[in-house]
């Protein structure tokens, strides 16, 4: 699942909506865990770009999972880049409760996730330097 999800995220971001869309972005994989479903992975993704319109990427994203992604959410208000930051670290440092998995998934979900990035930056995403920065060294640069 978390393989075909990630060949999928990258067919979506070859796509033709993607390309003219989006200058850069940041993606964060999430793990939830359900006693009907067991584990399920999926996409917590900001970008910095023109509008996107919903009913496009949903389209773009049908077709780069081939059938199988059927949600697409997209929110119509611009979020500063601190707002971006604070929504994706949610998701980047929340984890994932194994112990609420049936047993016999406990190993199927080690190796999906083992060694796995759950995190990323693409394209030519913007990072603004701040007075101050480049004293704190190993620090990265504020979003």
């Amino acid at each position: 699942m978390l393989k075909e999800l990630t060949a999928s995220f990258r067919r979506f971001r070859n796509s033709r909506v993607w390309m003219n869309k989006v200058d850069g972005a940041v993606a964060v994989y999430e793990c939830t865990v359900s006693e009907e479903r067991g584990w399920h992975a999926h996409l917590h993704i900001a970008f910095d770009g023109r509008f996107l319109p919903w009913q496009a990427a949903l389209e773009a994203w049908t077709k780069a999972t081939r059938g199988l992604g059927q949600r697409v959410w997209i929110s119509g208000q611009r979020f500063s880049k601190a707002s971006a930051c604070k929504y994706l670290s949610k998701y980047a440092s929340k984890g994932v409760k194994v112990r609420e998995l049936p047993e016999e998934l406990v190993s199927e979900f080690a190796e999906a996730w083992w060694r796995f990035r759950t995190y990323g930056s693409l394209y030519r995403l913007k990072f603004e330097k701040f007075k101050g920065d480049e004293d704190m060294t190993g620090v990265p640069a504020r979003m």
